[in-house]
């Protein structure tokens, strides 16, 4: 005989609800610990903790920062040629770029931003809407560094921030690339259907 399940008892539900703010907050802890820069020497600053003995690093690129609006935005740059603007998922940094950007160098010059409240990127800026931080890069790559005609690349999070700079400063894109993320539109809302 095969009986329905019984509802679970208020109490228990009570508890899962006390006890899931609690879990949230423990899971955010263990992610943010996880995601942040390693502990390097007293002597070493905490950006570039994580390319210090890279050989590959130290000849081509360097660790930069310019303040836009509030933010201290640390992007890292290298190579020559055409420029190259890498922006990064969530919740990443600049250094997920870090295995194609030595080969990227070799023609082009390459900047690798860390977007606003990520990675060694301080402040507030004010939001976190991707139109929002698409400003932010733009101010940063076209008006502080002179760059009005980037290759802006982005993917997951940052394919949205690449997708609004394009937007929002078609004179000074060149190009733009993403992946992994769906961009608004029409045909993003519905896989296509033949006809």
């Amino acid at each position: 005989m095969i009986t329905a399940p019984r509802p679970l008892p208020r109490r228990f539900l009570r508890s899962a609800r006390t006890a899931a703010p609690v879990v949230l907050t423990l899971l955010l802890t263990i992610v943010t610990a996880a995601c942040s820069t390693p502990a390097a020497d007293n002597d070493v600053p905490a950006h570039t903790a994580v390319t210090q003995d890279d050989s590959r690093f130290a000849g081509t690129f360097r660790h930069e920062f310019a303040d836009v609006d509030g933010v201290r935005m640390h992007y890292v740059t290298g190579g020559s040629g055409t420029p190259v603007v890498l922006l990064h998922g969530w919740p990443q940094t600049w250094y997920g770029w870090w295995p194609i950007m030595p080969e990227l160098a070799k023609h082009h010059t390459v900047y690798a931003v860390d977007l606003p409240g990520l990675g060694d990127s301080s402040g507030s800026p004010s939001g976190y809407d991707k139109a929002t931080l698409a400003r932010y890069v733009h101010t940063l790559i076209a008006d502080r560094l002179g760059v009005d005609d980037a290759r802006v690349v982005g993917h997951d999070f940052g394919a949205a921030v690449a997708f609004q700079y394009a937007g929002q400063f078609p004179d000074d894109t060149a190009r733009l690339g993403y992946w992994t993320c769906r961009c608004p539109g029409p045909r993003s809302m519905h896989p296509p259907t033949a006809h």
